[in-house]
């Protein structure tokens, strides 16, 4: 009998120590289930707690700031490639001017030249033919003259033939007829005839002074013409020399002309270079902005990519920790004392090794996706402050090419007007 009760101590003690292992798997689930409800709550409030960082509109701002310098530089260069326009065709208003006002002073100069020509020629003619009318007059005169006294002279002469034939005859006849009357009437008709012969002799010879002095005035008034055909003729020759100096200024005036133009050609031709330059710089810098747009566009993209594949990892972590520990907490319930998968925690301990670790891995994830973002996002500040100093250049550069073709229309201005400076 003995040994029956020994079998019967034997079989009260088990009954005992699963009751107690019975009531210690109750108190740890009870103590598992809440501690789960703990977990979910701490979880809900981190996840409520954290901030994630609004990408999307960080980006959405940089590529408006994007957008908006390169409209910027858009409407500034447009503006430029107006102020050029504008500049171009004030410059062609000017030449088409300025060729007008050089033609219609050549025009003006050319008439009044011609003006001049014929004034001087008819001028010279009306002289001439008013000087040579003189002088045939003179020369009528002189020859009327000259036939007058050759006529008187003639005249004369054979009145004194005849008168002296005359007088012989009458004076033989006298003498014959009165040779008996004596040598007193011979004397008196000789003293007569000789007076008479004195007196046609002293006609004579004021006719000839009167011939000699008139000669002489003609000779003199003929001097005097001669004298202003001379100065005449070297005004002549003098206004010829005049006008075969401005002839020649004339001739220097259109080389000049010439000249100019070929110079303005040579300018237009470097201003349509250099605008052409501008041109080819211009869609260069267009390409290079689209070409970097598109690479901001590819990079935004693959950030955005990869902050969703981030999102992604995490929420997989997430849930990964939470089957975790919803397996922890499973196989804690199902533990023994003698075969422990983890070691038993202490309820205290317990909750602050929860709070201090789980927290903390999840914050130094966070802090490495934070860190990634802003090291994205310096980046990303980098690219757009170097667009602003490019466009701060393509600034620069537009104010100085301003500048220039202001400074060469000045000075083409100067060069074409210079009484004017």
């Amino acid at each position: 009998m003995p040994p029956k009760r020994k079998r019967r101590g034997l079989r009260v003690k088990p009954i005992n120590v699963r009751d107690s292992k019975r009531k210690a798997l109750d108190r740890e689930i009870k103590f598992n289930a809440m501690n789960t409800e703990r977990h979910l709550r701490l979880w809900r409030e981190i996840l409520v707690r954290m901030e994630m960082p609004d990408i999307w509109k960080k980006v959405e701002i940089i590529w408006e700031s994007l957008e908006h310098a390169l409209d910027v530089k858009d409407y500034s260069i447009s503006l430029l490639l107006d102020a050029l326009q504008e500049t171009e065709d004030q410059r062609r208003k000017t030449n088409g001017v300025h060729t007008e006002v050089i033609d219609r002073s050549l025009r003006a100069h050319g008439s009044r030249l011609e003006a001049v020509d014929t004034f001087f020629h008819g001028h010279i003619e009306t002289i001439f033919v008013d000087k040579t009318h003189e002088f045939e007059d003179i020369n009528y005169s002189r020859n009327k003259d000259e036939t007058t006294l050759r006529k008187i002279n003639v005249l004369i002469n054979y009145r004194s033939e005849n008168k002296l034939t005359i007088a012989k005859s009458t004076a033989i006849s006298k003498v014959n007829a009165f040779v008996d009357d004596g040598k007193n009437e011979r004397r008196l008709v000789t003293a007569q005839l000789q007076k008479q012969l004195e007196d046609l002799g002293d006609k004579l010879r004021s006719v000839f002074s009167d011939y000699r002095t008139n000669t002489d005035e003609r000779r003199k008034a003929y001097e005097i013409i001669q004298r202003k055909d001379k100065s005449d003729r070297q005004a002549i020759i003098e206004q010829n020399l005049r006008i075969a100096c401005l002839l020649d200024e004339i001739a220097k005036f259109r080389e000049k002309i010439h000249s100019y133009r070929r110079d303005v050609a040579n300018e237009l031709h470097d201003i349509r270079r250099e605008s052409y330059f501008f041109r080819n710089t211009y869609r260069q810098a267009t390409k290079c902005f689209v070409s970097d747009h598109k690479k901001d566009k590819q990079r935004t993209m693959t950030m955005s990519s990869e902050y969703n594949c981030t999102a992604k990892q995490l929420r997989d972590l997430t849930m990964k920790a939470g089957r975790m520990l919803t397996y922890m907490q499973t196989c804690r319930k199902y533990e023994t004392q003698d075969e422990k998968i983890l070691p038993v925690i202490v309820d205290h301990h317990v909750h602050a090794t929860l709070d201090d670790v789980l927290p903390f891995d999840l914050v130094t994830e966070d802090f490495q996706t934070l860190i990634r973002f802003w090291q994205r996002f310096g980046f990303s500040q980098l690219i757009a402050a170097e667009l602003r100093i490019e466009r701060n250049l393509y600034a620069t550069e537009a104010n100085n090419l301003r500048k220039s073709v202001k400074h060469f229309f000045r000075q083409a201005s100067y060069s074409m007007f210079p009484s004017s400076q």
